[in-house]
């Protein structure tokens, strides 16, 4: 039974070490080249390293008991072990934000408006490739825009700052995939919510061929405080 449960903690923590990397390797702020290499990397190994113990534990099973498999069962234990750590670190650091003391009550109300995005003439969403095959899958949800208007409390919030409405945009992920007209329907939907400030953080551009999107799309962007 505890092994059990060591493996399934080490299988969860095995996602989570390797779908962590992913993201840091793209928070590094390097070359494109450099952060798609880490990222498949981190994919392979996340993969392949769960059927390379399998393969390799029924190997040494198979075998006599020698030096080398004494190693291996080390080296995999050892891993496994890590990776049940990592989990159980990663449940801990969930739990203590969920309860921390500043962050109870916090959101006072949390309404969230599904918007079904529409291509128009001569201005598709999606642009040719893979997007438009993954498309198709059942479930798919790339092109219902989620708008979440939330009221949130802040403790110690200087009055002047009471009422202020915060638009946030976040890993718009620019690729080429989604045509430009995807992110002219964002920003016209956000620019609709007429806030004051608008936040725009994080993962926004994933190919050099779009960075002339910015000043075009991100540029229509409207909030009295910038």
């Amino acid at each position: 039974m505890i092994n059990a449960v060591i493996l399934v903690l080490g299988a969860i923590g095995h996602v989570i070490l390797w779908v962590s990397l992913i993201n840091r390797a793209h928070g590094l702020g390097i070359s494109r080249r450099w952060v798609n290499l880490m990222t498949w990397t981190c994919i392979a190994m996340s993969a392949v390293m769960p059927v390379a113990i399998l393969l390799a534990l029924i190997s040494v099973i198979e075998s006599a008991a020698t030096r080398r498999a004494t190693l291996f069962y080390a080296a995999a234990g050892t891993y496994i072990l890590a990776c049940g750590a990592v989990c159980v670190v990663a449940a801990l650091q969930r739990l203590w934000w969920r309860f921390h003391k500043e962050r109870k009550a916090v959101l006072a109300s949390n309404h969230t408006t599904l918007v079904e995005l529409a291509s128009t003439p001569g201005k598709p969403l999606i642009s040719s490739g893979v997007a438009t095959w993954l498309i198709r899958i059942p479930g798919n949800q790339i092109l219902t825009l989620h708008v979440q208007d939330k009221r949130v409390i802040i403790p110690r919030l200087a009055p002047g700052y009471d009422g202020l409405r915060i638009a946030h945009l976040s890993d718009l992920h620019m690729s080429g995939r989604m045509a430009k007209a995807f992110y002219e329907h964002i920003v016209a939907q956000t620019n609709r919510c007429e806030a004051d400030l608008i936040a725009i953080t994080g993962d926004i551009v994933d190919s050099n061929d779009c960075l002339d999107w910015i000043p075009d799309v991100l540029g229509r962007l409207r909030a009295p405080c910038g």
